[in-house]
């Protein structure tokens, strides 16, 4: 399943405290970008490879409303192409706050997911009624999104997704074929949506697009580069639709390998019947690794290390893939014997210099009433709240399974009942965070 899940959105609000979504970054932030160099001119395709620096400290940041020159390479006189736009580069950026993240899954996914229910159901480890609560957003979904394709094809598209979709019936197949064929099409279907008369609002159609090339397997990061470099650097004035269209073509590339280096500074123990994993390195061959690619390796003191080749569409998913690897790896020495992996908390992939940092980005999962309320430091707390903020941390920077399962079982302990129905703690999470977004003048919500 997806790690984004469907919330509000926010659009605009005055500059205090960085507590209010706009349409574009900070003055601070975009200082920042002048220092690394990535507004002093058009981003070649080696600066749009390497590593994007991602803080791990609480954004504290000023947001303010978009100028349209700051998004050049559209038509300042397309107000509504230029507030799209700044809203992508809002969507996939890391330091955005929570609330201003894109927090819905594209459709193409949604779909994948409905399908994967159906298969859960029929092992008896889902119930029908989540699979039907699912299938009827899904539903909904297709018959709002331009990317869903005719109007013809989407009563096909809703009709196989009601009354109850079974594995392996016509219906799933109906399903199935379907979104290989919107995944293929949907940027494009989208963009001619963009050149019509009455285009989709500006929130729909940002989150739309984001999220399909996320649900796709483009990491934020490369994302947010590879649209700030259309909007902002690209000689020429184009129209939103036609950079959709590219990102279309982007939708479509395969995936390649990437050679992915991760030192540790202790090499690992093996005893009994047990062999090395083929991934490992000793510390000669490491060393002779870095040499060979001369990677900037300044300050590391390493004990060998893990060369994993995995498939992704750009290196930050590459190192994303890898930390989820390690995640299992962790988990495996962690239960299996007294030691643990030693990791240093970067990667270094073939052919690209600079390393990438292992360490997860902090997801924005704050609750600033401990700090408020003097309770930052009670040692002695107990009870279900207590339970609940241990649960509550591995949303934080915890793999997305960790992640998720605890920050479900917090709302849960938090925000239902004994004996209530488990839908009552998203409905509760749902109102508390609308109540939110109205506090902090933020405007407009999800589609669904």
């Amino acid at each position: 399943m997806s790690h984004r899940g469907l919330g509000p959105s926010c659009w605009a609000g005055p500059e205090e405290n960085g507590q209010h979504c706009g349409i574009t970054r900070s003055r601070q932030v975009q200082d920042e970008e002048v220092e690394r160099g990535l507004r002093l001119g058009p981003l070649s395709p080696e600066e749009l490879m390497a590593p994007r620096d991602s803080p791990h400290d609480r954004p504290r940041t000023t947001w303010v409303v978009l100028s349209s020159g700051q998004l050049r390479m559209l038509d300042p006189v397309k107000t509504y192409d230029v507030h799209t736009g700044a809203r992508l580069l809002d969507f996939l950026d890391s330091r955005s706050p929570w609330n201003c993240r894109l927090w819905n899954v594209g459709l193409s996914l949604m779909l994948r997911e409905v399908l994967e229910a159906a298969e859960a159901v029929s092992s008896g480890v889902l119930s029908k009624s989540a699979l039907s609560f699912l299938a009827n957003v899904a539903q909904k979904t297709v018959g709002m999104d331009p990317g869903a394709g005719t109007e013809e094809e989407k009563k096909v598209l809703q009709r196989a997704l009601k009354p109850e979709v079974r594995l392996d019936s016509l219906k799933y197949h109906i399903i199935r074929q379907q979104e290989s064929k919107l995944r293929t099409e949907y940027l494009a279907r989208w963009a001619e949506a963009l050149r019509g008369r009455r285009p989709p609002d500006v929130e729909q159609t940002a989150r739309a697009v984001a999220s399909h090339l996320l649900d796709v397997g483009y990491s934020p990061d490369f994302l947010h580069r590879w649209w700030k470099y259309r909007l902002k650097h690209e000689q020429g004035t184009r129209s939103l639709a036609d950079i959709v269209d590219d990102a279309q073509q982007l939708g479509l590339r395969p995936e390649r390998s990437f050679d992915v280096m991760v030192p540790v500074s202790r090499a690992i123990r093996l005893t009994g019947p047990a062999k090395a994993p083929s991934e490992w390195r000793s510390s000669v061959e490491v060393a002779a690794w870095f040499r060979a690619e001369k990677s900037e390796v300044t300050e590391i003191r390493h004990n060998g290390g893990f060369l994993f080749r995995v498939k992704a569409l750009d290196p930050a998913a590459a190192v994303a893939r890898v930390a989820e690897l390690l995640d299992q790896l962790g988990a495996r020495v962690a239960i299996g014997t007294r030691r643990d992996l030693s990791l240093l908390g970067r990667a270094w992939i073939k052919g690209v210099a600079t390393p990438y940092r292992l360490d997860r980005t902090k997801r924005g999962v704050w609750v600033e009433a401990l700090e408020r309320e003097d309770q930052l430091y009670d040692a002695y707390s107990s009870g279900g709240i207590h339970a609940a903020i241990e649960l509550l941390s591995h949303l934080q920077s915890s793999s997305p399974g960790a992640a998720v399962a605890g920050g479900w079982a917090a709302i849960e302990a938090l925000l239902s009942e004994p004996g209530s129905d488990r839908a009552e703690a998203a409905d509760r999470l749902g109102r508390a965070a609308s109540a939110d977004c109205s506090s902090t003048s933020c405007s407009g919500h999800d589609r669904n």
